[in-house]
C-alpha cells in the first residue's frame, strides 16, 4: 500500500499541504493576488472574475468537479437556465484566462513562482511547482519493498485503465473546442470582447438642425409630444427589444441614445449598436461599403445599393405604395471596425421600420444565422460583414427574414 508525502527544502513552501497533499492555500491565494495585479488581468473584468472563482473553488473543494454552467451563473450572473451553446460566454473567457496565464509565466520575471495552470479541456486549476524546483508538483506515492505479483498486476492494470480514460478524454475534448460557435455567436463576438457598456443608438428624437438652432429647448412638453419630436417607429423599437433581450441575457450593460445625440466620445466609449435609418457615422465610412441605403431626389424609392452593381435596384421599396399591401421588406444589416473609435460598431437598418424588425430579428435568432455559413469565409468572425436582407411584408406583418446577399472584407 503507498503512502504520499511531499519534500520540502529549508527555507522553502511547497505548493502541496505536507500531510495531505493538497494544495497550500496561503501560497496558492498569495500567488493568485500576484497573477490579478498584473496588467494581464487588470485590464479586464471578466478574466480576473473567472480566474479567482475557480482557484478558489478548487482549494475549497478539492476533488469537486466545475461544470461551465456552474461558471456562467456563479460568476457571470447568467440565469439557471440559460443556453451555454448560445451563450459560450465561459468558454470564451476560459480561453482568454489561459491565454494570459502563459503569457504570464513567459516573462523570466516569474520564472521562480508556483504554476497556475487552466488546461485544455477543464475548468478546474492545477498548482506546480517552478520548472527546475525539486519540490514535486504532485504528492510522491511509495509502493512497499516487497511487492507481490499480484500487486505488479494490479498496478499494471491501473496504468493501462487510467491511460485509456485519459485518451478517450482528450479525444473528447479536442472535439468538442474544435467545434466552430454558432454563426449567431460568432457575429456578436467582436462587439462582447470589450467589457464596456454598449451604445444603444435608437431612431427618433429631435433632427440635429431643431437642436442645433435650440428650438426643442423652447418647447413644452405637451408641444413635444403633438409634434412627436420623441417619435421612434414600432419596427425599430422591435429590433430594439431583441437586442436588449440577448444583451441581458449576456449581462451587458448599456447606454441608450437617441442616434441624432451621439457624439464621437460616444462611440469611443465603447462598442455600438445603431438601429433604424443608416447612421451618419456610419455614412462617414460609405468609402468602405459594398451596400449603402439611397433614395430618389423625390424621395418616392429608397433602395440598397450596391457598389459593385451601381444601376440595380433589385432590393427597393417605393415609399408611396399603399399600407396594405404585400412587398417585400429590405434591410442592410453591417458590422464594421471603425478605425476612428477603435470599437467594432453594428448598424441595422431597413428601408422601412418593417424591415428594421426583420433586419433585428435576423440577427437575434440563431436558426437565421446560420445562413451565413454558406458564403462566409474562414476567419469571417473578426471581418468586416454586410448582410442585406429580404422579408414578405403583408400589410403591417413581415415573414422570416432571409439573407440575399452579403459581403466580407
Amino acid at each position: 500500500m503507498g503512502f504520499p508525502t511531499t519534500l520540502t527544502r529549508p527555507g522553502t513552501r511547497s505548493p502541496l499541504h505536507p500531510e495531505s497533499g493538497a494544495p497550500n492555500r496561503t501560497v496558492v491565494l498569495e500567488q493568485l493576488e500576484r497573477l490579478l495585479a498584473n496588467p494581464l488581468f487588470t485590464s479586464s473584468k471578466r478574466y480576473p472574475a473567472m480566474l479567482r472563482y475557480v482557484v478558489e473553488n478548487a482549494l475549497d473543494n478539492p476533488a469537486g468537479e466545475l461544470k461551465e454552467r456552474t461558471i456562467g451563473i456563479e460568476v457571470f450572473g447568467r440565469e439557471p437556465s440559460y443556453d451555454t451553446n448560445h451563450d459560450p460566454v465561459v468558454r470564451t473567457s476560459a480561453v482568454e484566462v489561459r491565454k494570459r496565464l502563459i503569457q504570464y509565466y513567459q516573462d523570466v520575471a516569474h520564472a521562480d513562482e508556483l504554476r497556475i495552470e487552466l488546461v485544455v479541456g477543464s475548468y478546474v486549476p492545477r498548482f506546480h511547482a517552478p520548472p527546475g524546483d525539486k519540490l514535486p508538483s504532485e504528492p510522491l506515492v511509495f509502493l512497499p519493498v516487497r511487492e507481490t505479483e499480484k500487486d505488479r498486476l494490479q498496478l499494471s492494470w491501473r496504468k493501462v485503465s487510467l491511460s485509456a480514460v485519459l485518451v478517450i478524454a482528450a479525444a473528447l475534448t479536442v472535439f468538442r473546442f474544435a467545434q466552430p460557435a454558432p454563426p449567431l455567436d460568432q457575429f456578436w463576438q467582436p462587439l462582447w470582447d470589450n467589457p464596456n457598456p454598449v451604445v444603444i443608438g435608437l431612431s427618433g428624437g429631435p433632427s440635429a438642425q431643431d437642436a442645433a438652432a435650440g428650438d426643442s429647448a423652447q418647447q413644452t412638453l405637451s408641444e413635444r409630444f403633438r409634434s412627436r419630436a420623441d417619435y421612434v417607429p414600432m419596427g425599430d423599437v422591435a429590433a430594439m427589444a431583441r437586442i436588449l433581450a440577448n444583451l441581458k441575457q449576456r449581462g451587458r450593460s448599456f447606454n441608450l441614445f437617441y442616434s441624432n445625440s451621439i457624439q464621437l466620445a460616444d462611440l469611443k466609449s465603447g462598442p455600438a449598436i445603431l438601429i433604424g435609418p443608416m447612421s451618419r457615422w456610419l455614412e462617414l465610412m460609405s468609402r468602405d461599403l459594398r451596400f449603402t441605403v439611397d433614395r430618389d431626389q423625390g424621395i418616392t424609392q429608397s433602395w440598397i445599393n450596391d457598389r459593385e452593381h451601381p444601376g440595380r435596384r433589385d432590393w427597393s421599396v417605393q415609399v408611396g405604395a399603399p399600407a396594405s399591401s404585400v412587398a417585400e421588406a429590405y434591410g442592410l444589416i453591417t458590422r464594421v471596425w471603425n478605425p476612428t473609435t477603435g470599437n467594432f460598431m453594428v448598424c441595422i437598418s431597413g428601408l422601412s421600420p418593417y424591415a428594421t424588425s426583420a433586419a433585428g430579428d435576423f440577427v437575434s435568432n440563431a436558426k437565421t444565422m446560420q445562413e451565413l455559413l454558406g458564403s462566409a469565409p474562414s476567419g469571417w468572425g473578426r471581418k468586416n460583414v454586410q448582410i442585406v436582407i429580404a422579408a414578405t411584408r403583408v400589410g403591417t406583418n413581415v415573414g422570416i427574414p432571409r439573407a440575399v446577399a452579403t459581403y466580407f472584407w
